[in-house]
């Protein structure tokens, strides 16, 4: 017995040593801490640091913690879209940080209700925090999801399709707005990605298909049109080969027939005769056939003796 209650004495001296020494605490990087006393939060907001609590054996203080640093988030949702009497499903992806407000901070801490940090791990054992998952839940969810709502159903999707940069940054200057009064700071915000309706899907196949037919029918005439250039270019380069052809032969039966003068016909029946006349058998009997102007020479030809 004697030796369990000097145990018992001996854990109790422990423990009022470890309370008079405090607690080791820890506020990471991008994060803020306050310290939680009996009597409620006390002191400023702690920035990033390791320090230790009040000594104390009873009711001892406790440090909590809230997460400040960026953080990306999406949100999947459909939206009736009633220009298009359609339902469009869109996902937004988007980057969050804690509002640098002061004040904004500490309504974080009265607000909403921070959970246990497990282990002895860099909080410390026993410590308490809140992450930006759980001030957006608080905060932030409906505002972004409403906002979105609110803000595409001004919309057509045809005008949401072809003009998906300019409705993001509509959207984010929209939700910044809303999340103003809030602890919650916007980063970034867009699109990230659209699901159309069946029927948008089909239409949008359906003319594409026709525009990838239109292009092709389009190739095939400009093959056809190239073709019948070709054709065209060789039929007429034929044709006018054929015509100067015809004109050199009437050019030449011209020249011939400006050539052909009495004078000449005259000398070429005397080359003739000439000819004719180295022949010794041969008799000639002149007739006028063209008046005093010409001859036709009839040869007898006589037989050898």
């Amino acid at each position: 017995m004697k030796f369990f209650a000097k145990l018992a004495i001996l854990g109790v001296l422990l423990t009022t040593l470890a309370g008079c020494w405090g607690e080791k605490v820890e506020v990471p990087p991008a994060s803020v801490g306050l310290v939680l006393g009996k009597n409620g939060y006390q002191g400023d907001l702690v920035p990033p640091s390791r320090f230790r609590l009040t000594p104390c054996i009873f009711n001892c203080d406790k440090l909590v913690v809230i997460e400040a640093g960026d953080i990306g988030m999406v949100e999947t949702m459909n939206v009736l879209m009633p220009r298009d009497n359609l339902d469009l499903g869109v996902d937004v992806r988007f980057t969050l940080a804690l509002s640098q407000d002061r004040d904004e901070i500490l309504s974080v801490f009265d607000r909403v209700v921070p959970t246990r940090l497990s282990g002895d791990g860099i909080f410390g054992g026993g410590n308490f925090g809140t992450n930006l998952v759980m001030i957006y839940d608080t905060y932030g969810k409906a505002v972004v999801r409403n906002v979105v709502r609110s803000k595409l159903s001004e919309y057509t999707i045809d005008e949401i399709a072809n003009n998906q940069g300019r409705v993001s940054e509509e959207l984010r200057q929209a939700v910044a707005s809303a999340l103003e009064k809030t602890p919650l700071e916007v980063k970034q915000f867009g699109l990230a990605s659209i699901s159309y309706p069946a029927t948008i899907t089909e239409a949008r196949e359906s003319a594409a298909r026709r525009e990838i037919d239109i292009q092709r029918a389009d190739a095939d005439a400009q093959v056809k049109i190239r073709e019948a250039q070709a054709r065209l270019e060789v039929t007429r380069a034929e044709r006018e080969a054929d015509i100067l052809a015809a004109q050199t032969i009437a050019e030449q039966n011209l020249i011939l027939a400006n050539g052909v003068t009495p004078e000449v016909l005259r000398y070429m029946e005397l080359e003739v005769m000439k000819e004719m006349a180295r022949n010794k058998n041969t008799i000639f009997f002149p007739l006028d056939m063209m008046g005093s102007e010409a001859l036709d020479y009839r040869v007898l030809n006589t037989p050898t003796q």
